[in-house]
């Protein structure tokens, strides 16, 4: 019995070491991007370069990067965005992932509601990011879908390769995963895509 109480709590000894050491690492890029951030404003240095080369030396800080910049200076929330999305493309054009995450990000720090936010979905568009991702990402996030729809065909009709895949595991994963009809009401072409899923499940 000894044995097997030692046991139980060196296993959750090591469950709690394992647990505050990820919240720890989180903490730590909190901490390094608020502090890029805070000292580049101290400088008079353009936020948008500082975030463009701090991604291309370490993306692992890309989304509390954005999110720092954003905070400290929503009037250049385009420009940061631009420069984030620009730099990650430029470390692996096919891997949307991040990008899309640092989009929610932005529209998170930006808020929802916040004037801005047309230009923004405007912007990650242009950027290059598919114009139906955004709209569904942007939705997601509490953007009113006619602005949104609205402010994403201003961007223009880029097609990302991977666009398609990487936004409805982006989606979904926000969504909690599972199948159903959460992601499939976001844009035409995505219904499009769910009904030929749902006709070939049904054969």
């Amino acid at each position: 019995m000894k044995n097997i109480t030692l046991a139980s709590l060196l296993l959750a000894s090591l469950s709690l070491g394992v647990a505050f050491n990820a919240v720890a690492d989180d903490d730590n890029e909190n901490n390094d991007a608020t502090t890029i951030i805070e000292q580049a404003v101290v400088n008079g240095s353009n936020l948008a370069d500082v975030v463009k080369q701090t991604i291309l030396a370490n993306k692992d800080i890309a989304i509390s990067l954005v999110e720092a910049a954003i905070g400290a200076a929503p009037e250049q929330a385009d420009a940061i965005l631009a420069a984030a999305v620009e730099a990650l493309m430029a470390l692996d054009e096919d891997d949307l992932g991040l990008s899309l995450d640092v989009l929610n990000a932005a529209i998170g720090s930006l808020g929802a509601d916040s004037d801005g936010i047309s230009s923004l979905l405007t912007t990650a568009t242009s950027a290059g990011i598919d114009a139906d991702t955004v709209t569904g990402i942007a939705v997601a996030a509490g953007v009113d879908a006619t602005l949104a729809s609205q402010a994403t065909a201003a961007g223009g009709a880029f097609t990302t390769p991977g666009s398609g895949s990487n936004y409805r595991s982006f989606i979904r994963g926000r969504n909690g995963g599972g199948s159903g009809g959460g992601d499939c009401a976001i844009s035409e072409q995505e219904d499009d895509e769910c009904e030929d899923d749902e006709e070939g499940d049904g054969e």
